[in-house]
């Protein structure tokens, strides 16, 4: 269902069932609707330096000034000392960095939530690096799910 810009009543205009549906109950269910979406992420990606590296990212719209729900589900591999995951809402971090030691394969579950957003589109990312020039990588399927609230 789509918004339905407000519509300027003019003097004796003929009030219809169809258009009080279409500028009340339509909009109203529009405005009710949670926007969600689910972006994935598959093959390996590998990143050597302290720059942090997009995994998974998408821009979700948001109907109403609302708090927005951010999951992530994956492995991560991690060739030696630590590396950090991290979520970013229109590239300003979310949350503290997710720590992980050296170690292949290891399954991550990340779930955070932010302050109210304004209504429009807001970027969302889920994103990797690691503190030295050491390697770090995924594989699998990873998925950013974000929910508005």
């Amino acid at each position: 269902m789509a918004w339905n810009n407000p519509k300027t009543w003019a003097d004796n205009e003929l009030v219809t069932a169809t258009l009080l549906n279409q500028q009340l109950r339509d909009n109203l269910a529009f405005l009710k609707q949670p926007s969600q979406l689910v972006a994935t992420s598959t093959g390996t990606g590998s990143n050597n330096t302290s720059a942090w590296v997009n995994i998974a990212s998408q821009i979700l719209t948001v109907n109403l000034n609302a708090a927005v729900r951010m999951a992530f589900y994956g492995t991560i591999s991690v060739a030696s000392n630590e590396g950090k995951l991290r979520f970013f809402v229109d590239n300003n971090a979310l949350g503290p960095e997710v720590l992980f030691a050296a170690g292949s394969n290891k399954p991550v579950c990340m779930i955070a939530r932010t302050d109210p957003l304004s209504a429009g589109g807001h970027q969302l990312d889920i994103r990797y690096h690691n503190n030295t020039s050491t390697s770090i990588s995924y594989n699998g399927y990873f998925f950013l799910v974000a929910e508005e609230l």
